[in-house]
């Protein structure tokens, strides 16, 4: 919640702000202002790049008035095909819509946003997929409930995949929507779509990984 002391500070700053509106760096000058306010709240954010060239995520709060492709909101970049570091991200508390937006890293060439709202302590996926040809972000929060003594996954999918577990089908993944969580007993149970996937490698039991998934049936796998 909002302080007594912080709403007078808001209220002062955007003042000021109307003040300076008939600048033209106004928008600049504004939210330069805006960053001397306290960042209370706080997340932990990971990036997973599934597409095939560089990305850039970017994250904006919504006190901020420029565009979220502006290199100030700029968070990290990607290599293809690769699972990004977590990164702490924080923001005034009360204000928890954020813009997050993706760009190719090489052309800076601006490729997709979504408005999410985030909250504080908590932990989330960015993940950089494609969907009908087009670059596409989505925004969740990470898993860490598990079955002990067990594997445990979710899945991201490009596109609807039948998911078998043991040679038994239990389900279906929808187009960029995030699974529900999955356990099973063997590392080498789970197969979605034609596609087995190896947990032996790179697993452990009694943890959670987040296994995204394209089209052609390539996929990263991530621990949450």
């Amino acid at each position: 919640m909002l302080t007594i002391i912080k709403i007078l500070k808001l209220s002062t700053y955007f003042l000021l702000i109307l003040s300076i509106t008939s600048c033209g760096e106004a928008e600049r000058i504004a939210d330069e202002i805006l960053e001397e306010i306290d960042t209370d709240d706080k997340a932990y954010i990971s990036m997973i790049n599934g597409l095939n060239q560089p990305i850039s995520f970017h994250i904006k709060n919504e006190i901020y008035s420029r565009s979220v492709y502006n290199s100030d909101f700029f968070f990290s970049e990607v290599s293809p095909n690769e699972v990004g570091s977590t990164k702490q991200y924080q923001w005034v508390d009360g204000y928890e819509e954020t813009e997050i937006a993706i760009k190719n890293a090489n052309t800076k060439e601006a490729r997709h946003s979504i408005e999410f709202n985030m909250k504080d302590d908590k932990s989330y996926w960015l993940v950089a997929w494609k969907k009908g040809g087009e670059d596409r972000v989505s925004a969740f929060e990470k898993e860490h409930i598990v079955s002990a003594n067990k594997f445990n996954v979710r899945i991201f999918s490009e596109g609807a995949h039948t998911i078998t577990i043991n040679n038994g089908s239990i389900g279906s993944t929808n187009s960029g929507k995030i699974s529900a969580r999955y356990s099973f007993d063997n590392c080498d149970e789970l197969t979605i779509g034609n596609v087995l996937i190896d947990l032996c490698s790179i697993g452990s039991i009694g943890q959670v990984y987040l296994i995204v998934i394209d089209a052609q049936g390539s996929y990263l796998v991530a621990q949450e």
